[in-house]
């Protein structure tokens, strides 16, 4: 459990937060005589980690991981499973896989915010990568944990933080 920090009217407040990890939530369970929370303050540690270390981590993914994080739609056009294959056919371990594909929609793909929705039946995904090859954030995470997922790469879709500095 960690610390976090709600502002209220009368005063701040520490309260334990209850993170599921199966459920992929975060609670904080309130307390009868706690005041109103007005807003709240949360503090990341996001340890950094050496390229190096990553290349070298060969081990084995747990089943549950497996399970959850290589899903991928039952429909998934072959040529996005076939583009994932070029982009990281060169790469020698799974972290060169996620920086090669990284890169490759940095390269080719524009990001903006003038997007449309797919005509009715067509690939989210595929309809990013080989038509309209622009979108915002929702379409290159999507694309890349689908371009990795194809590899065989556990990958978490997750929105809605991003790591930097406090500005």
């Amino acid at each position: 459990a960690e610390v976090l920090d709600l502002e209220s009217s009368r005063k701040s407040v520490s309260l334990t937060v209850i993170a599921d990890e199966d459920a992929g939530t975060v609670k904080v369970p309130l307390i009868s005589g706690v005041p109103e929370v007005n807003g709240y303050r949360i503090k990341a540690d996001i340890p950094a980690v050496d390229p190096q270390v990553l290349r070298e981590d060969a081990g084995a993914d747990p089943a549950r991981v497996k399970d959850e994080y290589l899903q991928l739609p039952d429909k998934l056009p072959e040529r996005v499973k076939q583009l994932a294959d070029r982009i990281t056919s060169a790469s020698l371990t799974r972290y060169d896989a996620v920086v090669a594909v990284e890169d490759y929609l940095k390269t080719y793909y524009a990001y903006t915010m003038d997007t449309r929705v797919p005509p009715q039946g067509e690939d989210f995904v595929d309809d990013f990568l080989f038509t309209t090859r622009k979108g915002y954030c929702n379409h290159f995470s999507t694309a890349m944990a689908v371009l990795l997922r194809g590899e065989g790469i556990p990958t978490r879709y997750v929105r809605g933080f991003a790591p930097g500095k406090e500005d």
